[in-house]
């Protein structure tokens, strides 16, 4: 996914974007129950900081974003450092931010709450002559057709139905029980 990372940002700049939103993501939000910090893995952390090293002198840095994020504290952290970064670099009212930050949230639940509807169709309607195979992995690499080297076609071509790990409601389940510290969030999935 690093080097996948690079291309994809090689190809914006590529392509003349005016801007590269590449932030540091330090954690994802708090779910009922968790009580650990949802740290992203390392990786997924350093993405802004290798990317900007990696492009040292052939890019021009202004041109990446690389807010710092705490989703896991929404209103006391994510909600101040949209609005103080977004400001800061392009004068927006910070009202209009925050409107913003509310919408893209309550946008990314519907769409998380789609995708586990959608999943549920996907398992009832399966049909008879295929099988039912649940993609475990970090969506970034599973769902990716280039890092999981067409997969899912494969297994398509083979009646075997792939339902990404995002599509299943794992709500009922609480990996805490048994792995009380797993502060990874895709790791409290798989």
């Amino acid at each position: 996914p690093v080097e996948l990372m690079h291309g994809h940002v090689i190809d914006l700049i590529e392509k003349d974007v005016d801007y590269i939103f590449l932030p540091f993501i330090v954690n994802t939000k708090e779910s009922e129950g968790n009580k650990t910090f949802n740290c992203n893995c390392p990786w997924i952390q350093t993405y802004p900081f290798m990317v900007k090293a990696g492009l040292r002198g052939k890019v021009d840095e202004s041109k990446l974003l690389m807010p710092t994020l705490h989703f896991r504290f929404f209103e006391r952290a994510l909600v101040g450092e949209m609005t103080g970064y977004f400001n800061e670099k392009f004068g927006l009212s910070k009202a209009v931010i925050k409107n913003a930050v509310y919408k893209a949230d309550e946008i990314q639940v519907s769409f998380e709450k789609r995708l586990i509807d959608y999943g549920k169709d996907a398992l009832n309607s399966i049909p008879e002559n295929c099988r039912p195979v649940i993609l475990l992995g970090r969506p970034y690499n599973s769902t990716d057709q280039h890092l999981n080297l067409g997969l899912v076609e494969k297994l398509i071509n083979q009646n075997v139905m792939p339902i990404p790990l995002d599509m299943l409601d794992l709500s009922p389940y609480n990996i805490f029980e048994n792995y009380r510290n797993m502060y990874w969030p895709n790791g409290q999935m798989i």
